[in-house]
Parts: C-alpha cells; sequence; structure tokens
C-alpha cells in the first residue's frame, strides 16, 4: 500500500515526490493531479481523448492546464465565485 501526504502542491509518496507545480507533468504526476489511480487515468485518458505528448526517451507527458480544463468542465460553480488567492 502506498501512504500519501499533501503537502501544499507537492504530492508525497512514501519514497518519491512529486511536484505538481510543473506546467508539464507525467503520467505519474497527471493521474496524482487529477486524484485518480494510473490505470483510472490511462482510461480518463483514453476516454476523454487528453491531450498529451511523446517526447525523446519515450515518456508520455500533460499540460497541466489541459487537466484543470477537463476538472473544470465538471465543477459547477462559477470560477469568478472564489477570491484570487485560491486560483491556480
Amino acid at each position: 500500500m502506498i501512504e500519501i501526504w499533501m503537502n501544499s502542491n507537492i504530492l508525497m509518496m512514501k519514497n518519491k515526490e512529486l511536484n505538481l507545480n510543473k506546467d508539464y507533468l507525467n503520467i505519474d504526476e497527471a493521474s496524482a493531479y487529477m486524484c485518480m489511480s494510473l490505470s483510472g487515468f490511462k482510461k480518463l485518458r483514453i476516454d476523454w481523448d487528453i491531450p498529451s505528448a511523446k517526447v525523446p526517451g519515450g515518456r508520455v507527458i500533460f499540460r497541466r492546464i489541459d487537466l484543470k480544463r477537463l476538472i473544470e468542465q465538471f465543477m459547477n460553480a462559477p470560477e469568478n465565485m472564489f477570491p484570487p488567492h485560491y486560483r491556480d
């Protein structure tokens, strides 16, 4: 079992720290950003055709802004409902 702690925008897993403040995220970071399991995120990626790129070395990366836009599609509250310091 993996133990997870949230500290600001850095997700700390048992022996690995994921920085979620970057503009581009690898698949592990993207699934953590979406608060999903890796397998769940892979299925979501196919079902929702989430934009990604394959960089040299074969790694797949995602733009954080694309993931944020996907999350916002499911939100009911208008974006201007919260003070500016709560926005990304």
